[in-house]
């Protein structure tokens, strides 16, 4: 069966106050899909991008999900909320006293490389198949291991106290939430997030995001991108007939039917893409360094 229009990609921005669910829902009414998700979840106060899958294309959330991160945050100092960001409930309040713009830098480039975060409570993460956040809301707080992270850097955009605007560049699995409330923390007068907006997910520049009006006004089909194209960031090998009839008959693939090139970096998540002679993506594969190929998804 092959892939409709609507099996496709949209590289969205979020607007404010509405949740990454319904911003889905409404863009679903739009295509009239039964099948959607997205890639990566946005708070309701949050903007920017969200990746959102229709049809077939939901199967490459997981592989969306996994990219790099950029934000444009802002830091309050001296307020503490139970959801670490500013629409939760205040804890505890304190007055931040002058700080030099050389404290706070020495403080947040601790936040950078490796480093563990606890998840918050008020989470998308799952408990025994409930999600945390709907635990606390009934006041059954989990406190979930220590996850390792990947902070690229944090640039210091401006300082105005009590608040601090930063840039972050990190791995999936970073909630900005909990960086905010650590570096808040760590200069000893608590904080929270006060704004959030994604500018990078995945190898999408915000420069590329659909705004809202732009959904409303323009034919929404126009805006779709393929399954090919969305996964712009994972190498990609050209299938001959034969290897495209054997992966659509769910065949094993060797070592032969896939001759790489010397410049294809495969070293990232050790996943490859197969795409017809049209250019149509049919299947994606995991593979061990000896090329034993296995198979993710095939897509006709």
């Amino acid at each position: 069966m092959s892939l409709k229009i609507e099996d496709g990609v949209i590289i969205a921005d979020k607007p404010a106050k509405i949740s990454s669910a319904s911003f889905l829902g409404r863009i679903k009414k739009f295509l009239k899909v039964k099948k959607a998700g997205h890639a990566g979840t946005l708070d309701p106060f949050a903007t920017g991008i969200l990746i959102c899958c229709f049809g077939k294309a939901t199967k490459l959330c997981h592989f969306l999900i996994s990219g790099k991160k950029k934000y444009e945050a802002e830091i309050c100092l001296g307020v503490k909320t139970d959801t670490y960001d500013i629409t939760g409930k205040i804890i505890e309040k304190n007055k931040p006293q002058n700080i030099s713009e050389a404290e706070i830098k020495k403080v947040i480039d601790k936040f950078t490389g490796y480093i563990e975060q606890i998840p918050p409570a008020y989470s998308a993460l799952k408990h025994n198949g409930t999600p945390l956040y709907k635990l606390a809301r009934a006041g059954k707080f989990i406190v979930k291991a220590k996850r390792k992270i990947y902070i690229e850097y944090i640039k210091i955009t401006d300082i105005n106290i009590p608040y601090i605007k930063i840039e972050v560049s990190c791995s999936s699995g970073t909630y900005i939430r909990t960086l905010a409330s650590d570096i808040g923390d760590a200069l000893g007068f608590g904080g929270c997030l006060s704004q959030l907006r994604r500018t990078y997910c995945s190898g999408f520049d915000i420069s590329e995001a659909v705004t809202c009006k732009q959904l409303e006004k323009d034919d929404i089909k126009k805006h779709i991108i393929t399954p090919n194209e969305a996964l712009k960031n994972i190498p990609q090998f050209k299938a001959d007939l034969k290897l495209c009839e054997k992966i659509s008959y769910g065949k094993k693939i060797i070592a032969e039917d896939i001759q790489l090139s010397d410049n294809t970096d495969t070293s990232d998540q050790n996943i490859l893409k197969i795409v017809n002679p049209q250019n149509r993506l049919i299947a994606i594969l995991g593979f061990t360094d000896k090329k034993d190929y296995k198979y993710y998804y095939v897509f006709n």
